[in-house]
């Protein structure tokens, strides 16, 4: 009986581990997306600049949309890596285009 109890306990607490785990969304696994600069791609976070300083940075792999949380003014998007040439301004909430491939924040 009290190997059955046991088993019994041990067999919930997975099943409750399972659930916790398969309920979390993805990006609270990754850190908190709501501070900085977040980047998503098909709906999912992909990467997170919790303190985004204004120098050059590659837009994230698989990103299609930016959201700037508190702090931010503006995204500039560059079509290069070193973000020279034409700049195009983003704002704060924006998809990006598959030419954007690095940025500056204001």
């Amino acid at each position: 009986m009290r190997n059955a109890l046991t088993r019994t306990a041990i067999g919930l607490v997975a099943a409750a581990a399972l659930a916790a785990a398969v309920a979390t969304p993805a990006s609270a696994a990754a850190g908190d997306p709501g501070t900085g600069l977040s980047f998503y791609g098909d709906r999912e976070f992909v990467a997170n600049f919790p303190q985004p300083d204004t120098g050059c940075h590659l837009v994230p792999a698989g990103s299609d949309l930016l959201v700037g949380w508190s702090g931010l003014t503006n995204v500039v998007a560059y079509s290069t890596p070193d973000c020279t040439g034409q700049a195009t301004s983003l704002g704060t909430l924006r998809s990006l285009d598959s030419g954007d491939v690095s940025f500056r924040t204001q």
